[in-house]
């Protein structure tokens, strides 16, 4: 069952929304609205969003990157019931059917260079030379979408070391460790008070939760792994993360965060001819969570496939619920519920979502009432649902 959750990071409350590996359409409602409009950050690449109906809403349609609510009286709460449907693909990928060329009408928006996607920068290019002579006896494979975009990935996985800090902040750390005595160049503790001018009580309490595995070795990976550790747990060095997170800097320090990793990919496929993009959002691995960017890229005839090129998740391998949307603003003032069509709701939820709904919404909504002889589990549940809310209203 999808859900939506509240995050608590002590500044921002955020409403974050994940699909399951087992449904593509879910329903959202919206209650207790205050504010004169509302605007959800769904990527329209990826999800459809479909107003339903709604309590004092006098407009909602999506223009650009948002799907706008507007309400008609500024002075009474509002409701809205949406549809979202996952546009994405949940098909098997088959590599020798992405043979042929598409129309990239439309497509020149994913294509294009930017600051953080610098493809014609020297780096890039070389990467993509890189890439084609290791694999030139590959002429005719390398030649197809898919597996440009799966060569790409691999080389970052191997090439691209993940780090939340910028490599100078990292070095800093390593230099600092080269002027301690050698029995205190693997304790935490020691590094965090040379390196940083703090509170001891305070780098204490971040030192006895760091884990220094034994195979970590070096002054430089000594310090990148303690950085790594201080940063996901308190995100006290953030003030460090400034720095360019492009794909040319990316290549040069042979590491980078999500952000980084995501641009550096993108950059490679549109180098390729690929339409890529970028998804920020949320990420509930089973080892760590946290805010977090991934990949998609525009694959004919599938369409748009996300992919995590920071996790090693690549098309097929990607986990759909792992990788959350930043479904409404930090400050929505009001109440959201998602819920899916086959799920069976009370009496009291089927009043609050559909007592204002006419009997044409209803059937916009659930479809049509299926015949008596319907063996389909959720087709049951929605007849069951239709005439509980027919009954009771109409």
């Amino acid at each position: 069952m999808a859900k939506i959750w509240r995050l608590d990071d002590g500044v921002d409350i955020h409403r974050y929304f994940a699909f399951t590996d087992q449904e593509n359409e879910y329903y959202l409602y919206l209650s207790e609205i205050s504010r004169s409009y509302e605007a959800l950050k769904i990527p329209k690449e990826l999800i459809e969003i479909e107003y339903i109906a709604g309590k004092n809403i006098r407009e909602a349609e999506q223009i650009n990157d948002r799907f706008w609510i507007w309400k008609d009286n500024r002075n009474q709460n509002s409701s809205a019931l949406l549809r979202l449907s996952l546009k994405s693909t949940r098909e098997d990928i088959k590599p020798w059917e992405n043979e042929g060329s598409f129309d990239i009408q439309g497509m020149e928006e994913y294509l294009k260079e930017d600051a953080d996607r610098d493809y014609s920068s020297y780096q890039v290019r070389r990467v993509v030379k890189e890439i084609s002579d290791t694999h030139a006896h590959l002429q005719e494979l390398i030649a197809i979408p898919y597996w440009k975009a799966w060569f790409t990935f691999q080389w970052i996985r191997e090439n691209i070391t993940y780090s939340m800090l910028p490599r100078e902040a990292v070095q800093n750390v390593s230099n600092w460790i080269t002027t301690l005595p050698s029995r205190q160049q693997r304790d935490p503790y020691s590094i965090l008070c040379a390196s940083f001018n703090l509170r001891r009580d305070y780098l204490q309490t971040i030192a006895d939760r760091v884990i220094l595995p034994e195979h970590v070795t070096g002054h430089f990976e000594t310090a990148k792994c303690i950085m790594d550790q201080s940063a996901r747990m308190w995100g006290i060095f953030n003030f460090l993360s400034i720095g360019k997170q492009n794909a040319s800097q990316v290549i040069r320090d042979r590491m980078g965060k999500c952000v980084g990793m995501s641009n550096l990919f993108v950059a490679l496929c549109r180098s390729a001819g690929i339409p890529a993009m970028t998804i920020s959002g949320y990420a509930k691995y089973p080892d760590s969570e946290g805010g977090h960017q991934w990949a998609a890229l525009y694959l004919a005839p599938y369409g748009w496939i996300e992919t995590d090129p920071t996790s090693g998740r690549h098309l097929g391998d990607f986990k759909r619920k792992e990788h959350c949307f930043e479904l409404l603003d930090s400050n929505f003032p009001g109440t959201a519920r998602i819920f899916s069509q086959g799920e069976v709701l009370s009496d009291e939820e089927c009043m609050a979502l559909c007592s204002k709904l006419s009997s044409k919404q209803l059937k916009k909504f659930f479809g049509q009432v299926p015949e008596e002889n319907t063996v389909s589990t959720v087709n049951v549940q929605k007849k069951n649902l239709f005439e509980r809310i027919k009954e009771r209203w109409f």
